[in-house]
């Protein structure tokens, strides 16, 4: 059965008879443009690559604090599964990422103080990221629980990759 079919069936069980037709078909009609926007897209998968910037952010009063210089560093990007499974080799915050989630063209994914949202050019040929992180600067001895942070530097992120 289609997830369609599934959708019409939950609708009208949930409804029971107390609405109308009318009602029940724009509450089906509803759930199904919501479900269809959610659905993966298959022109995010492959395997990604290119030069990622990390842009740290200063905030100072001081006109005279030198801007820190932007960080460039290749990394590669690997979507698959209609964009529900992304991962990411090298870079400042490399892994899988479990947390996806789809806004539009836009697949946004984070996991702990990296969050990041790619989406295709007009063209479809790049990968066009934006993102931030949250870097914690200094040391934590975990064991005894001792230890300091220093600062958290906020960075920003983009990139622009072409698949592999």
């Amino acid at each position: 059965m289609s997830r369609f079919g599934t959708l019409a069936i939950c609708v009208r069980n949930l409804l029971g008879k107390t609405m109308n037709l009318t009602t029940a078909l724009v509450t089906i009609s509803l759930a199904t443009t919501c479900a269809a926007q959610a659905q993966p897209d298959s022109r995010f998968d492959g395997t990604w690559v290119g030069t990622e910037i990390v842009t740290p952010q200063l905030v100072s009063w001081d006109p005279k604090t030198p801007k820190p210089k932007p960080e460039r560093t290749e990394i590669t990007i690997a979507i698959a599964r209609g964009g529900t499974l992304v991962g990411i080799i090298g870079g400042i915050c490399p892994g899988r990422f479990q947390h996806v989630w789809w806004t539009g063209n836009t697949l946004n994914f984070d996991a702990h103080n990296c969050k990041r949202n790619v989406s295709l050019s007009s063209d479809g040929k790049t990968l066009i990221e934006k993102g931030s992180v949250a870097q914690i600067l200094g040391t934590w001895v975990a064991a005894s629980g001792n230890g300091r942070m220093q600062s958290i530097r906020n960075s920003l992120l983009s990139g622009a990759f072409h698949r592999q």
